[in-house]
């Protein structure tokens, strides 16, 4: 039997399956918090997108520390996050237009009696 080998757990032991197991738990939560990184990425971007935000690379100005998740796997407070970096930094977004909308042409071209 090698020396070397000796002092790391096999994975018939008890030692070896309690390793196995916190390896497996650390592996877990790491995947829980990339999909949670993920859920909240993506649930931003649809924030932005409803706050008519211009270019999605302005929600990298954004500290998600603070951010939670809601029970629907929505944003926590997402309109208020994205009207808070509308005003701090409003030409990230859509301005509204004070004009009125022009109405589509008809289909049909008009016919002269």
């Amino acid at each position: 039997m090698d020396d070397a080998n000796a002092d790391e757990p096999s994975g018939d032991s008890p030692a070896g399956r309690v390793a196995t197991a916190e390896t497996d738990l650390t592996a877990i939560e790491r995947l829980t918090a990339d999909f949670k990184a993920r859920l909240i990425a993506a649930s931003l971007r649809t924030e932005a997108m409803k706050a008519g935000m211009i270019d999605l690379d302005g929600l990298k100005l954004l500290d998600l520390s603070s951010v939670e998740l809601a029970e629907d796997d929505t944003v926590a407070h997402g309109d208020a996050l994205m009207q808070a970096l509308r005003n701090s930094k409003p030409w990230l977004f859509r301005t509204g237009s004070s004009s009125s909308a022009a109405a589509a042409p008809h289909s049909r071209p008009v016919r002269h009696k």
